[in-house]
C-alpha cells in the first residue's frame, strides 16, 4: 500500500542503500553470504502505516510485525496447525471456557525487560478495552470484535495466565495465534506513548531499528532471542531493509538489477515472465484469500438485493480472471477459499446470465442511473492489478446499460472512506489470519465487525446468530452445518460478490532461500545461500 509519491521516494531509498549492499556482497547480482553482514533488501508494494499489533489491520504492517512480535501459540512452519509460542503448554477446563497457559521463562523483550504474565494481561487488556477504559489502548482496534468472547485475562503466577471465556470456543486458540494477539512490552508502550506505533518492541527473532516513512524500514537480528535452538526460529540474516515501491513493474526491475533481493505483490503478467528468468526464483503459498466486489448495504441502489443479484448475474468471472489476473486466479464460489472450507452446495449460485440480470434490474430504482466502483490505487495479494479488475467489472455491467464510473483512491483516502456509510461499490479483499472459516464469515460479514472489516455494513440477525453459534460449536459436524446455513444466507443477501482466490507469490534472487508461509510473512527465515565457486 502506498501514496502517490512512494515510487519516487522508493527510488531515493534504493539509492541510499546501494552502499549498504557492498557489505553484503561484491556486486549487485544478489545478496552474499560472505562479508561482515548479511543484508537483504525487500521491495514491497507499500509502506507500513503502523507497527502496533493491537492497532493495525493492513497486510504491509503485518509483513513487518510477523518478525518483531510473538503470540502465545503460533502456526507451524508450512501450515495452519498450532504449536507453542510464548507459551510452553496450555490446558482447557470447564468445557472449553477456561484456558490456562504456562509461559516460557527467560524470554526478554527487545528493550531488555522480562516477559511475564503481566505482559500477557497488559497486551490483551489494550486489545479488549477501548481507550476510554484503558489509557494504553490504541484508538483504533480493528480486530477487537474477534476477541470479544474473552471475559477475563488474569495472572495466576509470574509465568501462568488464565483466560476465562463467555462460553466454549472453537476459534479462541487460532485467534490467539493471530498478530493482533501479539505480546507487546508494557514498559515500551507506557514510556513511548503515541510513538510506540512507529517504535515497536516485541520478543521476536528480529527487532526494530529505524523507519524513514515512505523511504525505508529496517529490522535486525535479535541476538538475544530465546528460541535460537529451535528449528526455523532464529533469524538467518543480520538485517532486512523494506523499501516501499508502489509500482509492480518497478519492483521487478529492482529485483533484476540487484537493487532488491526479494519482492512481493507481483503483477501476474510478471509472474509468468519471472518464471522464465534463470536468475530469479519464486515461492507460492496456497490461495487463502478472497477478492470481492462489496456493496454498501445502507446506500441505494446498492442496498437493493435485486441490484446486487443483477450484478452477480452480469459479472463474468472467467472474464475477470482473464482481464484482471492474466488467467492466474481461481474463480470464487464463496467468500471462504476452498483450501479452508467448502459448503455442501445448497447455497444459491449465480451463473452468468444477462437476461436474468436485466429482469432483476427492472425492479431497482436507479435514481440518476450512474453507479460507482471504488478501487485502491495500490496492489494487494488478492488484487495485484486493481484497475484491470475494475475495468472488467465496468465492461460487464455496461452490458446492462448501466453507466459505471470508476474511481481510484490512494491508500489514506481509501482507508478513511471505506468504513463510512456513503461509499459506493468497492473492490477489496482479505487474506486469512488463521485459516478458519470464522475468519471470513465473522471478520468480514458479522455485525460486530462493522467499523472493523465489515465494510459492506452487512447486519443480518439470523446470519449473526448462526456465525456466533459456529464460533462456540466444538463438534466439527455441527459446526460445518452452521457454516452451511451462514453460507446460504450470505449468498441470498449477497453483501459482497466473491470474485477470485489468488495464490500469493514472492520472487527473489537465485541465491536466496525462502518459502512462503500460507498465513504469515516470516522474513526472518530468508536465507542467503553460500556462493558457488567456479
Amino acid at each position: 500500500m502506498s501514496i502517490k509519491t512512494i515510487a519516487i521516494l522508493a527510488l531515493i531509498g534504493a539509492a541510499a542503500v546501494v552502499g549498504i549492499l557492498v557489505v553484503s556482497g561484491p556486486d549487485r547480482s544478489g545478496p552474499s553470504s560472505k562479508g561482515a553482514e548479511k543484508v537483504v533488501i525487500f521491495a514491497r508494494s507499500g509502506d507500513s502505516h503502523g507497527l502496533d499489533p493491537q492497532e493495525t489491520e493492513w497486510g504491509e504492517d503485518a509483513l513487518v510485525m510477523d518478525n518483531l512480535y510473538e503470540t502465545l501459540v503460533r502456526f507451524k512452519d508450512g501450515g495452519a496447525e498450532l504449536e507453542p509460542g510464548l507459551a510452553d503448554s496450555w490446558s482447557v477446563q470447564d468445557g472449553g471456557r477456561v484456558w490456562e497457559f504456562a509461559l516460557r521463562q527467560n524470554v526478554y523483550f527487545h528493550d531488555g525487560t522480562l516477559f511475564t504474565a503481566d505482559a500477557v494481561v497488559f497486551s490483551f487488556d489494550r486489545l479488549l478495552k477501548d481507550v476510554k477504559d484503558n489509557p494504553h489502548s490504541p484508538v483504533t482496534r480493528p480486530y477487537a470484535s474477534m476477541y470479544e468472547d474473552i471475559q477475563v485475562v488474569e495472572k495466576i503466577e509470574q509465568y501462568k495466565v488464565r483466560f476465562v471465556l463467555k462460553g466454549p470456543s472453537a476459534v479462541f486458540l487460532k485467534n490467539a495465534a493471530m498478530f493482533p494477539a501479539s505480546i507487546v512490552s508494557p514498559v515500551a508502550v507506557k514510556s513511548k506513548g503515541e510513538k510506540f506505533v512507529s517504535e515497536p518492541v516485541g520478543t521476536g527473532p528480529m527487532k526494530f531499528v529505524r523507519w524513514e516513512k515512505n523511504i525505508k524500514l529496517e529490522i535486525a537480528r535479535n541476538d538475544g532471542y530465546w528460541g535460537k535452538e529451535l528449528p526455523g526460529r532464529p533469524a538467518r540474516v543480520d538485517r532486512i531493509i523494506f523499501l516501499p515501491v508502489k509500482d509492480a513493474q518497478v519492483r521487478v526491475e529492482k529485483l533484476r538489477s540487484g537493487d532488491a533481493h526479494i519482492i512481493n505483490n507481483i503483477g501476474l503478467a510478471d509472474v509468468i515472465a519471472l518464471q522464465k528468468d534463470p536468475k530469479i526464483a519464486l515461492s507460492f503459498a496456497p490461495a487463502m484469500n478472497i477478492c470481492y466486489l462489496g456493496f454498501n448495504m445502507k446506500l441505494p441502489p446498492y442496498n437493493d438485493r435485486n441490484f446486487r443479484q443483477a450484478v452477480a448475474h452480469a459479472v463474468s468471472l472467467p472474464k475477470v480472471v482473464e482481464k484482471g489476473y492474466h488467467g492466474l486466479a481461481d474463480q470464487a464460489a464463496s467468500i471462504v477459499p476452498p483450501s479452508i472450507w467448502t459448503g455442501d452446495g445448497s447455497a444459491p449460485k449465480y451463473e452468468h446470465n444477462l437476461d436474468k440480470a436485466r429482469e432483476l434490474l427492472k425492479k431497482v430504482r436507479l435514481g440518476s442511473g450512474e453507479i460507482v466502483i471504488w478501487h485502491p490505487d495500490f496492489s494487494r495479494p488478492y488484487v495485484p492489478e486493481p484497475a484491470n479488475v475494475a475495468i472488467a467489472l465496468k465492461d460487464d455491467l455496461g452490458q446492462l446499460g448501466l453507466k459505471v464510473r470508476i474511481e481510484s483512491l490512494p491508500i489514506d483516502a481509501f482507508r478513511a472512506k471505506i468504513r463510512g456509510e456513503d461509499h459506493p461499490m468497492f473492490i477489496l479483499g482479505w487474506s486469512t489470519d488463521n485459516a478458519d472459516p470464522d475468519n471470513f464469515f465473522f471478520a468480514l460479514l458479522h455485525a460486530a465487525s462493522i467499523g472493523g472489516n465489515n465494510n459492506s455494513l452487512f447486519d443480518h440477525p439470523k446470519f449473526n446468530e448462526v456465525v456466533k453459534k459456529a464460533q462456540q460449536e466444538v463438534d466439527p459436524a455441527k459446526r460445518r452445518d452452521l457454516y452451511n446455513q451462514a453460507e446460504k444466507i450470505f449468498k441470498e443477501e449477497l453483501p459482497v460478490l466473491p470474485l477470485v482466490h489468488v495464490r500469493q507469490a514472492v520472487a527473489f534472487s537465485k541465491n536466496i532461500r525462502f518459502r512462503m508461509h500460507p498465513i504469515e510473512t516470516r522474513a526472518y527465515q530468508i536465507e542467503i545461500a553460500a556462493e558457488e565457486t567456479k
